[in-house]
């Protein structure tokens, strides 16, 4: 639901933006130019934005190079951007190359960087990999099964995902020794890659079968997955059968460990639980302090209870409307949006303006866009970032938007750092606003750094506020 940029203004620009935060965020020691001197530096807009579409007209003619020579190039001293986008553009005519690669001694030397944490693969071999998630030869099984015992926790990740992603029943033996690893990573690695085979259809059934009887020892644990769990992949897998494993009274209870996470993957997957069962949940949970994983236990009670058209179900939502807890009450305000059919209202939106410019779209959904994108920006990279991107042109419509929603801390917040821009408002164009904020940014480095702080507490739970704010315009979000 989360967007970072408003869509269909400076595209070319954004694109830029993004390049510029991932790969110099990091100090000026790391070799390139940090994200605080972009900012400080307008000049350097344009030089980036020429060495963006450099690197796209590289890529497009290595494009046309054989795939066995650009595998090979992956395997140069220095990790090369143009060669690794080419091979993924190529697609399936590189997949025996890279299958070749996996075991050949000279994919095994890390690259050599001047930028220990950017993020980019770190070796050839990471890079193999990764461009096998999107071919996922079957032929790979063998060399990528001995790949999950490797010492490296990247490797093993990479190989198991790329294993859960092929989905034949061959993956079986080396997914189980990748969901038993000790690391976090590689078994949330292994469980995205099962989840993708799943959503592209390439799983066997006896691969489902197996993958599932994997999951369930995970299920209720109590370490949170990286990129999906383990329960919302075996409702992927069999939906009836995870109902009868996930949802029983007997399981269902609120000592139960990692009971948060099944309860959120019960909700993402629209699943109807007696709703008596839910109260009564709801009411175990309340009689101890609300705090964490209790309160995801109960914010996830009531999206399920958001399932049931009756009174007692919209009562005991309401109830949590006025809870101590912010993540709580902005549940309860997103369980109410979806008894309202507004189940992604924020989708709804941004679809709107993918349709048209922005001019098209109505007043409520130019407010909610525009503190969307405040919020998401700053959080993000701070006030500077919200101001530097295409995002900040809509400066005085999240102001608007502010207001209407009622996040009166929130506003006092961009009202301040509007000042700090001195006599004139922040332009609307981005270009002279870069200006703008340069001159800001070179007075004090640190210019937002106190209003940031204040903005990352929320003191006005402002995702309850913008949805109590859209269900009072339905018709504008659904």
């Amino acid at each position: 639901m989360i967007r970072f940029l408003i869509a269909a203004v400076l595209i070319i620009f954004a694109i830029v933006i993004v390049y510029v935060v991932r790969r110099s965020r990091s100090s000026a020691t790391s070799g390139g130019s940090s994200f605080s001197d972009f900012v400080k530096t307008p000049a350097l807009r344009d030089r980036l934005a020429d060495r963006f579409g450099a690197e796209e007209s590289e890529v497009e003619r290595l494009k046309n190079e054989p795939p066995d020579r650009l595998v090979g190039m992956l395997a140069a001293p220095t990790f090369n951007r143009p060669v690794f986008k080419a091979i993924k553009a190529v697609g399936d005519s590189a997949a025996p190359y890279l299958v070749a690669a996996l075991h050949a001694p000279e994919y095994r030397t890390p690259y050599r960087t001047d930028r220990p944490h950017a993020p980019d693969p770190d070796s050839p071999l990471l890079a193999v990999l990764n461009c096998l998630r999107d071919t996922v030869p079957p032929e790979a099984v063998a060399s990528l099964s001995s790949l999950v015992s490797d010492d490296s926790r990247a490797v093993r990740g990479e190989a198991a995902l790329v294993l859960g992603s092929i989905g034949t029943v061959e993956c079986l033996p080396a997914l189980a020794l990748a969901l038993a690893d000790e690391d976090r990573y590689v078994r949330s690695s292994a469980i995205m890659g099962i989840s993708r085979s799943v959503q592209s259809g390439r799983s066997s059934d006896r691969f489902k079968r197996g993958t599932f009887d994997l999951l369930e020892p995970l299920a209720w644990s109590d370490t949170y997955n990286l990129f999906d769990d383990a329960a919302l992949t075996m409702l992927k897998l069999d939906r009836d059968r995870a109902i009868k494993k996930l949802a029983s009274p007997d399981e269902l209870r609120a000592s139960r460990d990692g009971l948060q996470y099944v309860l959120r993957a019960l909700a993402e997957a629209e699943v109807i639980i007696d709703e008596s069962l839910l109260l009564d949940l709801a009411a175990q949970l309340r009689r101890k302090p609300l705090e964490h994983p209790r309160t995801s236990c109960l914010a996830a009670t009531l999206s399920l209870l958001a399932l049931h058209d009756s009174e007692r179900a919209l009562k005991a939502i309401r109830t949590e409307l006025d809870s101590p807890d912010p993540h709580v009450r902005e549940h309860a305000a997103m369980a109410l949006g979806a008894r309202m059919e507004l189940h992604d209202p924020m989708g709804f939106a941004f679809d709107r303006l993918d349709q048209g410019d922005w001019d098209a779209l109505t007043v409520p959904q130019q407010h909610v866009l525009a503190v969307r994108s405040v919020i998401d920006e700053v959080n993000n990279g701070g006030f500077a970032q919200y101001f530097v991107n295409s995002s900040g042109d809509h400066w005085s419509h999240a102001r608007d938007g502010l207001l209407a929603i009622e996040a009166q801390t929130d506003l006092n917040l961009l009202d301040q750092a509007i000042a700090l821009f001195a006599s004139s408002n922040p332009s609307t164009n981005s270009r002279k606003r870069h200006k703008q904020l340069a001159r800001i940014m070179r007075r004090d480095e640190r210019a937002f750094d106190d209003l940031e702080t204040i903005f990352y507490e929320d003191q006005d739970t402002r995702e309850a506020l913008m949805l109590t704010y859209i269900m009072k315009h339905p018709d504008h979000f659904r």
